[in-house]
């Protein structure tokens, strides 16, 4: 791979990851279960997994070979800056709701996207409509409180209209995503951070 990431989406989750992530110093205590595992003649599965975790195995989505983590830091603030930079309005919140490593900044993006998409709802309750963003954001594991049968319990929007409003929401929110992703891919391959198309598939 001559870049280093795969795809701008890839680039944009892991800068806003680990650039919210303390910088972290080697630790002894890791490079000794590497020196422990590795001198292993033979390993099972899990002390395989083990060694791949605490190594780091090429994944074909991210190379940073050649560079210290002070560098893989300062390449992925440089990629955060250049979204700051290019992206406003909708399609940023777009970005920051998908992408954003902690609740806080993603309870931004959802809060902005809902003033935009307020206008155009057909819900008439911002509640239910910030309930239909959290749905579409929020991992999969923490989506119980994002059920529709749970929100028309708290909003009293009734789950047919949730349903319809979402998959508008859904189509609305994939369109932000795709324009800011196509914005920002064009500065990101002139820095040699992602392939050029990958954002276009």
């Amino acid at each position: 791979m001559d870049t280093l990431f795969a795809d701008t989406s890839t680039a944009l989750h892991l800068s806003w990851l680990i650039t919210s992530l303390p910088p972290s110093l080697p630790c002894s205590l890791r490079q000794a279960l590497i020196s422990i595992l590795e001198t292993r003649p033979v390993h099972t599965y899990q002390q395989s997994a083990t060694l791949e975790r605490l190594v780091g195995k090429p994944s074909g989505l991210v190379d940073f070979g050649g560079l210290s983590r002070t560098e893989v830091r300062g390449q992925c603030a440089m990629i955060l800056e250049t979204v700051r930079r290019l992206l406003h309005g909708v399609e940023y919140a777009a970005v920051l709701a998908r992408f954003a490593p902690t609740e806080a900044s993603m309870r931004v993006g959802v809060s902005r996207l809902a003033d935009y998409l307020d206008v155009a709802s057909p819900l008439g309750s911002r509640d239910a409509l910030e309930a239909l963003i959290w749905r579409r954001y929020v991992p999969n594991r923490y989506r119980n409180g994002y059920a529709l049968r749970a929100i028309e319990a708290r909003t009293g929007v009734p789950r047919s209209t949730l349903a319809r409003t979402y998959k508008w929401l859904d189509g609305e929110c994939s369109g932000f995503e795709r324009r800011a992703l196509l914005r920002i891919e064009d500065a990101l391959v002139a820095q040699g951070v992602c392939a050029a198309g990958s954002a276009r598939t």
